[in-house]
């Protein structure tokens, strides 16, 4: 049985990397100007928030606005600022989209090169000067974007073989200064310079030539790749020239410092160049911006099949090893039995069969808990599935934040279902409670989550109160309706299916009036030893995903390549499968120390101890610490689904001992 499920999982990954599915019809331009079409044929810079990725030694905060008072970026004189449509994922990770203002006061024509252009000049005070200068310290970087494409700096990578031709890569960000570090001997060593001066390269290639051969004035052509040289140049003085422009480019060879003792000028310019360039197809546009990441892949993804096939065989051969113990015990039991023995149910484990079907405490909870990790990893595994096929297109800021919403928000019938389920099977019945929790726990935990963040944010930095990390209140607001409208008809559904489904004509199980007492534990069977321990095993098949999936922005960005989905969706099915042997083994462990209270043990086990994992690896080794609330939502997502496995693990390993006893063991299916 096994072996068929990894071979679907093989073939997935084959029929995955060679299907794709197309984006719909890109934005194309022509160089023929029409009186009416001449609009649609100009080129749009959109710009976002200032991020970093590295630990801050500087701020406190690691998103800025565009347009925040203290960066100096001057806003159009002659539109309003308006803010792109953004989709919900967009929002809710940050992103502030608005139109660069010298392509809102300019006609910017699509094959019209410029060289030089001012964009804005200001006056920056000794203040803003040192706030600025934190930022190029803290490697705070710009993002642009030309027709969805990011605006990066252009590098070249060498490939581990020597004989490989080396391959172009396109960054999807560009930093606001340079800051060396490395050389002593410089003249500006740690000195941050500031740059005020931006060359662009728009390539683009020739798009639907096919049908249009005999018309070639009206060939259309689509961009294919961005990339921005930044430059800190120290200008001359202001001179009117002879022509009566303005000499903002006549240029002294020097970078651009900030003064820390006085007000300093700036003046920002920008160069636009088009290049063609038919060697690459609109639908591969993207590859050059996925190079780095495809590569990081490619060196450790034989490292994490490796891990992964370790660990799989050492939770089966645990998983073996316990199976093995337990017939084991049975037998010599069976063959111990005596005349004088009536029952064979006052030897180790064999007593607690009046216990061992009690309720827990807190049912509901529990159920629903487990339910919610259930539909947490289906709700994964289902994106992991439309990154892989391609029906979520790469680079589509915010789209893959938007689809999982959009797929958790339909699928809460698993946890109403599972939770349902499990709730019959240990005989409860305030069956309203489990409804409602089914309906409002994690939606009402996520929302808490949001506001409390949201407050966070606006107590601790009171003079960036329109900071991008703020989740403006109509956006939270419209969680309310997506609840009522999506969430909870879903986890209704389920309840009642898994109600109806259940069957009630069976017999009562054998719990005793009285509980027994559980005698003296072992110090290894203590929660926090369990919790380091035990977690240490589905962590290692997760925690290099982790690193090149969370560590960097390619969620936020979208540049997230079909081999990084395969090998995430891998990683969660191998976890969730280690999980259930640990929640064998924990079980197997507390019953044999006749300690029947092994449901909640079992789940917080691989909860607590998941998501301490997750939170301090993420924390403390991959990023800084202003990422906290992104390492704090992967762990709580992580642990919940270690947490719910464990558990089904438990039930399986109580029904495997106890199958003996007929009957009243039935119930456990």
């Amino acid at each position: 049985m096994l072996l068929k499920h990894w071979a679907v999982i093989v073939s997935f990954i084959c029929i995955s990397t060679q299907f794709d599915i197309l984006p719909s019809s890109p934005k194309t331009y022509k160089f023929v100007q029409t009186a009416d079409g001449q609009e649609d044929n100009n080129l749009h810079i959109m710009v976002n928030h200032l991020t970093t990725t590295t630990s801050s030694k500087k701020n406190n905060h690691n998103i800025y606005d565009f347009f925040n008072k203290h960066i100096h970026m001057c806003k159009s004189t002659v539109k309003s600022i308006e803010q792109a449509k953004e989709n919900l994922g967009s929002i809710l990770l940050g992103d502030r989209i608005y139109e660069l203002p010298y392509t809102q006061d300019n006609e910017i024509v699509f094959g019209v090169d410029k060289s030089c252009q001012k964009i804005c000049s200001s006056t920056i005070s000794t203040e803003d000067a040192n706030f600025i200068n934190n930022l190029i310290v803290d490697n705070y970087q710009y993002q642009w974007f030309i027709d969805d494409l990011p605006l990066g700096s252009h590098y070249t990578i060498q490939k581990s073989h020597s004989d490989e031709q080396p391959e172009d890569y396109y960054s999807n960000s560009f930093g606001v200064g340079i800051y060396d570090v490395e050389n002593e001997k410089s003249e500006f060593y740690k000195k941050p310079l500031i740059f005020n001066h931006f060359d662009i390269v728009v390539e683009y290639s020739k798009y639907g030539v096919a049908k249009n051969e005999k018309i070639k004035d009206n060939t259309e052509y689509v961009v294919v790749a961005t990339h921005i040289t930044p430059f800190s140049i120290k200008r001359n003085d202001y001179k009117s020239s002879k022509n009566g422009k303005k000499n903002y480019c006549s240029f002294t060879g020097h970078p651009k410092e900030l003064l820390l003792d006085k007000q300093t000028d700036i003046v920002y310019t920008i160069s636009i160049k088009y290049i063609e360039n038919n060697t690459v197809p609109y639908k591969d546009r993207w590859d050059k911006y996925l190079a780095l990441q495809k590569m990081i892949i490619s060196n450790d993804w034989k490292n994490i099949l490796v891990l992964l096939c370790v660990n799989l065989i050492l939770s089966l051969a645990t998983y073996k090893l316990v199976m093995w113990n337990m017939n084991k015990y049975k037998r010599q039991n069976a063959v111990e039995k005596t005349l004088d023995m009536e029952f064979d149910d006052d030897h180790g484990w064999k007593l607690l069969l009046g216990d061992i079907y009690r309720q827990p405490g807190k049912l509901s909870l529990l159920c629903t808990l487990v339910g919610s990790g259930i539909h947490t990893l289906a709700t994964a595994l289902i994106i992991s599935f439309m990154g892989a096929s391609g029906i979520l297109p790469v680079g589509n800021r915010g789209l893959l934040a938007t689809a999982s919403i959009l797929v958790f928000s339909l699928l809460p019938f698993i946890t109403s279902f599972t939770s349902m389920k499990l709730y019959l099977l240990y005989e409860g019945r305030l069956f309203k409670r489990n409804m409602t929790l089914n309906c409002c726990l994690v939606p009402l935990f996520t929302f808490g989550l949001l506001l409390s963040t949201n407050i966070s944010n606006v107590v601790k930095l009171p003079s960036h109160i329109h900071s991008p990390s703020v989740i403006p209140l109509k956006v939270l607001i419209a969680f309310i309706p997506m609840w009522l409208i999506l969430y909870v008809p879903s986890a209704l559904l389920g309840s009642v299916l898994a109600k109806k489904t259940t069957r009630s004509d069976k017999q009562p199980r054998k719990v005793n009036k009285i509980q027994r007492l559980i005698p003296p534990q072992p110090f290894f069977s203590k929660m926090i030893f369990l919790c380091i321990l035990v977690s240490a095993l589905p962590f290692s098949s997760v925690f290099l995903i982790i690193k090149h999936t969370f560590g960097n922005d390619i969620l936020i960005s979208g540049l997230i390549p079909k081999e990084q989905y395969i090998l995430l969706s891998v990683s969660l099915i191998v976890v969730a499968y280690n999980c259930f042997i640990m929640g064998v083994i924990i079980t197997y462990s507390l019953l044999i120390f006749e300690n029947w209270k092994w449901c909640w043990k079992a789940f917080m086990t691989l909860f607590i101890g998941m998501f301490g994992y997750t939170f301090v690896y993420g924390c403390f080794i991959i990023d800084a610490y202003h990422n906290i609330v992104k390492y704090l939502a992967l762990g709580l997502l992580l642990g919940l689904i270690c947490g719910s496995f464990s558990f089904l693990g438990g039930i399986v390993c109580v029904k495997k001992m106890f199958s003996e006893k007929g009957h009243t063991s039935d119930r456990l299916v």
